[in-house]
């Protein structure tokens, strides 16, 4: 038998195990849907369940798409970057140099960029409980004291937000490292006098990606104060009302400064003020988020002035609402209940 008749054989054969694979799959996904539209069809609100059974998977395959498309045109950006590839054979006693085809090289490219995309969409199975929460947020007709939102914004749109912005951050830092490495492997990237010095494709691909991280850290700024607000970064005190408050605004200009200075170099060879720009954002950041309020503390001790003795009030009348006990009266008791078993 001839060399291409065994490879149409095995090709025929691999063709028809993966068909098998796909039918039992699918079999058994038809018999599961199947058998849970007719259990919701037999109780009541069953059609609730389907809808978010709708949902959720509407969700998951959007979030799938999203982060197995942006691993693989990362990929695929940097293959485009990458002339050939040589892998030594022997050839009885003699070794030599054997070029990769392009297609197999592209595959390879492909298929890595995929890994790392579905990498990305790890622990993302929850996501559409916050997606539907932020599609029709609650309206609770009270406003926080500081930044005048209404409370149904930190319990449906700002979890949402700042579920996407992290996310983006992994995405974007995680695509600057990998790309850079690659960069690196393959020659196209170096730095000279601490500056880095790339061909005009990997310097388009790696400024583009440093000026979306850039943005990306400043969405988060813009999210920051919500989140100080709503007790994500710990109790609203006068450290974080004077200066992480107004301090994540200086982290959201220079982030824009920062993005723009990446686009700058992302077109010009010379990468002008960039390494100044993302040393001055970590600065700003960390004089900001942690370096600032902790001195404005340790300064006051435990001294509480009047704006975070009104803070408390208001705290206080968040909580009662939140737990449901805002027609109670201060000092109410609350009725016991026992269950049947200890009644008995």
């Amino acid at each position: 038998m001839s060399v291409p008749s065994r490879r149409r054989r095995l090709g025929a054969g691999v063709a028809a195990f993966a068909l098998l694979v796909a039918a039992l799959i699918g079999l058994r996904w038809a018999a599961i849907e199947t058998a849970e539209r007719a259990w919701a069809a037999t109780i009541a609100g069953g059609q609730v369940y389907m809808d978010a059974r709708e949902l959720a998977r509407l969700i998951q395959l959007a979030v799938l798409a999203a982060g197995a498309s942006w691993g693989m045109a990362q990929l695929y950006v940097v293959y485009r970057a990458i002339g050939s590839v040589q892998v030594p054979r022997r050839l009885g006693n003699i070794e030599i140099v054997e070029a990769v085809p392009q297609p197999l090289l592209l595959a390879v490219a492909l298929a890595l960029g995929l890994t790392y995309g579905l990498a990305l969409t790890l622990g993302t199975g929850d996501w559409w409980l916050a997606a539907a929460l932020a599609a029709h947020p609650p309206r609770f007709g009270s406003v926080d004291p500081v930044l005048e939102h209404d409370v149904g914004y930190y319990v449906g749109s700002l979890p949402w937000s700042v579920r996407l912005q992290n996310h983006a951050l992994l995405a974007s830092g995680s695509a600057v490292l990998l790309v850079g490495l690659l960069y690196a492997g393959i020659g196209a990237l170096k730095f000279e006098g601490g500056r880095p010095v790339a061909g005009p494709h990997a310097r388009t691909h790696l400024g583009t990606l440093l000026a979306t991280l850039a943005m990306v850290m400043g969405w988060g700024a813009l999210l920051d104060p919500a989140e100080v607000v709503a007790g994500a970064h710990g109790p609203l005190d006068q450290a974080a009302l004077t200066v992480r408050l107004p301090g994540s605004t200086a982290v959201a200009v220079v982030s824009l400064l920062t993005a723009g200075l990446g686009l700058a170099w992302a077109w010009r060879p010379r990468p002008t003020g960039l390494r100044g720009a993302w040393m001055l954002l970590l600065i700003t950041q960390l004089t900001a988020y942690y370096l600032g309020p902790g001195l404005v503390r340790m300064g006051r001790g435990n001294a509480r002035g009047p704006e975070e003795t009104a803070l408390d009030a208001e705290r206080g009348v968040f909580e009662r609402r939140a737990l449901g006990l805002d027609g109670l009266r201060e000092g109410a008791v609350l009725p016991e209940f026992s269950s049947p078993a200890a009644a008995a």
